[in-house]
């Protein structure tokens, strides 16, 4: 008998590891270049006339998890001096944003979501802080 209990726990130890390894999500992103109408010099004084930036930067990527695959465009908005303080007018604002850059693309349906970043960095000394505000926008609803 003790030797079907052990055989028992052993299957059932291997069932356990199979279906742990077919429950895992398995993420890759890779970058994805936009392509714009125009220059990006031209786009950032588009989205200044919205909000003025020390920086601004693109980064387009492609998420593929578990074979579904899905694209992002993010634009940080580096130390924004007229973002306002109000989470819901923050949230208006990066909509405009988001809005302008899909309108910039060569083709509006080239990713399927946008994420705007606005990101505060402060330096004192060698120490750098830095804080930021992140919002998602599903292209369909831009």
């Amino acid at each position: 008998m003790n030797l079907l209990q052990s055989r028992f726990t052993k299957q059932l130890f291997l069932l356990f590891i199979l279906l742990s390894l077919f429950s895992c999500t398995l993420t890759t992103t890779k970058p994805k270049q936009p392509h714009f109408v125009s220059d990006t010099g031209a786009i950032s004084a588009d989205i200044g006339r919205v909000i003025v930036a020390e920086e601004i930067v693109f980064a387009g990527s492609e998420i593929k998890t578990n074979g579904h695959t899905t694209s992002e465009l993010a634009i940080t908005i580096v130390n924004a001096a007229n973002l306002p303080k109000d989470q819901e007018q923050c949230r208006e604002r990066g909509e405009q944003i988001a809005h302008l850059l899909k309108q910039a693309l060569k083709d509006p349906d080239e990713y399927d979501a946008y994420k705007v970043i606005f990101l505060f960095e402060r330096s004192k000394g060698v120490i750098t802080t830095s804080e930021s505000a992140e919002f998602y926008y599903p292209s369909g609803k831009l």
